[in-house]
């Protein structure tokens, strides 16, 4: 049930971040409302920026720096955890919806509009996903170095593919996930904040899912949908989750650092967000769309 309508609508951004203190003060002024909370989680790897938004965000009421963080390493469950204390933390009070992002994500419609879309639309959970096909192998194969902080070096991933390329061969899979329809998608979500709480008890009375998740790779793009598309909540899920990207013209395994260039895109997108910016990129472009979000 929708329990604060329209403008009143109570929204929680729950945010990823390692990078670029400019950036991210950009990005709370763009969320500031009454009704919104943000809670931040900046990777454990990174202290000074941790300090230096503890400093920065003093006068904001509704911004909330976690405490309790962790290091993230890319296609490691670590990114989950990080996101699951983001979303423990949530928890102590009620939205109507919770919403992912990044550090590097925008918003490309104003508050105004993003609340009346939500309460126009109560109820959709808002997250993509496709059956975890050929990419079986992330959640059925041992990863043994999804954790690795070196697990984007060369050498490492020459390892990692041939124990996986073996496992293929030899038709070695995991017994883990028994029972459960398996999918893959962003990680990046809008949910409503009952799905969001049972995806917190769902854990917490099947502790053999988190078990069932070491060696996985890339978990984070698994774990929350699993959980969601294997519920009741499956009904409502529409395989969106409101977040512009450019992956036609990256020419690397990350969307496209969006530019000015990109403006007219973003402002004819029926999105919310938007990712990736990068001041050290274009630092125009944020400023511009803060000063004409509709």
């Amino acid at each position: 049930m929708l329990a604060h309508g329209g403008n009143y609508m109570k929204l929680a951004y729950m945010m990823l971040a390692h990078k670029g203190k400019e950036q991210i003060m950009l990005l709370i002024e763009s969320m500031s409302d009454e009704n919104v909370d943000i809670y931040i989680h900046i990777d454990a790897k990174t202290n000074e920026l941790h300090r230096s938004l503890v400093n920065e965000c003093k006068s904001f009421v509704n911004v909330y720096i976690i405490e309790n963080r962790i290091a993230g390493n890319w296609s490691g469950f670590s990114l989950v955890e990080a996101t699951l204390v983001l979303m423990r933390e949530a928890s102590k009070k009620h939205y109507d919806y919770v919403s992912l992002i990044s550090g590097q994500d925008f918003l490309i419609k104003n508050i105004k509009y993003i609340k009346k879309f939500l309460t126009d639309n109560y109820g959709n959970q808002y997250i993509t996903w496709q059956d975890i096909g050929k990419h079986y192998w992330r959640l059925k194969c041992f990863n043994f170095f999804s954790e690795s902080i070196s697990n984007r070096k060369f050498h490492i991933r020459m390892i990692d593919n041939a124990v996986r390329q073996f496992q293929k061969l030899f038709m070695i899979r995991r017994k883990n996930l028994k029972n459960l329809s398996l999918y893959k998608g962003s990680q990046w979500f809008t949910i409503t904040f009952e799905a969001a709480q049972y995806v917190l008890e769902y854990i917490e009375k099947n502790p053999c899912f988190m078990n069932d998740y070491k060696y996985t790779s890339c978990a984070d793009e698994s774990f929350i949908q699993i959980i969601l598309l294997n519920s009741k909540f499956r009904a409502n899920l529409v395989n969106k989750n409101l977040v512009y990207l450019d992956w036609e013209n990256s020419k690397k395994k990350s969307p496209k650092i969006l530019t000015l260039d990109d403006f007219t895109n973003l402002n004819n997108s029926d999105n919310l967000f938007a990712r990736k910016f990068d001041l050290d990129v274009d630092k125009q472009v944020l400023y511009y769309i803060k000063e004409n979000l509709i």
